[in-house]
């Protein structure tokens, strides 16, 4: 009777394991399901038509492209498509930067460093611009040349201050619901907070 009793412990014991098993889900899993779902989510809530209307401005771009300067690369590099495949390759690095960017949570880009980080860098690259630029005409210069790659900085100073003036804005709605931004009374006053600050 003693080995029967411990015998159906043991079984009983056995079976609660299992079960337990059936029900815990492992952390592993779990966080690999909270991924999943998150991926679904932003995949879900992607604006399909805006990104079909991206793909097809640049596909037309690179057909205008390659149309325009076939003649011209083909006297320079002996190659109709050069300048085709060289503004191919950026296409290809933009688009995998845009996914990147677009999977990025938006509370990222309402901190305040990020949006400093974006000024700075625009005004550096101002700077490295008039130092260090290239392709002088009529006193502008407009292109920085580093190793074999040549760009436009103002292609990302334009980004850095969207960066930056959308993190300043949501900076000052925050101040504002927190009432550290008083209204004005007088109309003056109004006029100045909407050009200086609130703008």
């Amino acid at each position: 009777k003693m080995n029967d009793a411990v015998r159906s412990s043991e079984s009983k014991s056995a079976s609660k394991l299992d079960i337990d098993r059936l029900i815990d889900v492992e952390p592993k899993a779990q966080s690999e399901g909270f991924q999943m779902s998150k991926i679904e989510e932003a995949v879900k809530s992607t604006n399909i038509p805006m990104i079909l209307m991206i793909i097809g401005m640049l596909v037309f771009g690179l057909i205008v492209l390659y149309s325009v300067s076939a003649p011209d690369a083909y006297g320079q590099f002996n190659d109709s498509g050069w300048f085709f495949v060289r503004q191919l390759r950026y296409t290809i690095v933009g688009l995998i930067m845009m996914l990147i960017i677009a999977f990025m949570p938006i509370s990222f880009f309402e901190r305040k460093w990020v949006g400093v980080v974006a000024y700075v860098f625009s005004i550096g690259f101002s700077l490295a611009t008039i130092i260090l630029g290239v392709g002088r005409e009529n006193g502008a210069v407009r292109w920085i040349n580093i190793g074999p790659i040549q760009f436009q900085s103002s292609e990302f100073i334009k980004v850095a201050l969207v960066i930056f003036f959308a993190g300043y804005r949501s900076s000052i709605e925050k101040l504002k619901k927190a009432g550290k931004i008083k209204k004005a009374k007088s109309d003056l006053g109004k006029l100045l907070i909407n050009t200086s600050v609130d703008f």
